[in-house]
């Protein structure tokens, strides 16, 4: 039986970025890690051990689910693993995305942020803060 995540708990950074990876298409492994590599500039690196690890998380969490690979799917050195993100995840993303987005507003409140301009929205810059977190493992969640 998978467990039922209150959606209104946090998630761990690296949970957010593997969920906001996969919110728009279904990814390998690689393509996670490089996805969230690009997205944070460089701040958070998911090594292979930790994202497998953590996806299997996830997937016991009701958040994804391991699909098979598209039939134009390259096949490298093995099987590459694809994910998907479920109903519960995208929910649990969501959450986490206005959650931060709060923390945000708050910041802008309090002047510590300019003003929310037009030019701010996608396609400006990609990481509003940086991300100081160790992904290599040890810490919750990891």
């Amino acid at each position: 039986m998978t467990p039922v995540r209150d959606v209104d708990v946090a998630l761990p950074p690296h949970w957010f970025q593997i969920l906001l990876a996969l919110a728009d298409r279904d990814l390998h492994g690689l393509g996670i890690m490089n996805e969230v590599l690009e997205r944070t500039s460089g701040r958070m690196r998911l090594w292979p051990a930790m994202l497998y690890r953590n996806l299997g998380r996830l997937a016991d969490e009701g958040l994804v689910t391991e699909i098979r690979a598209p039939r134009n799917a390259e096949a490298g050195g093995g099987r590459p693993r694809y994910y998907r993100i479920t109903a519960l995840g995208r929910r649990a993303c969501g959450a986490e995305a206005r959650r931060l987005a709060g923390f945000v507003a708050a910041a802008r409140q309090k002047k510590l942020l300019p003003p929310h301009r037009a030019q701010d929205a996608p396609g400006g810059p990609r990481l509003l803060h940086p991300v100081a977190h160790n992904t290599r493992g040890g810490g919750p969640g990891c």
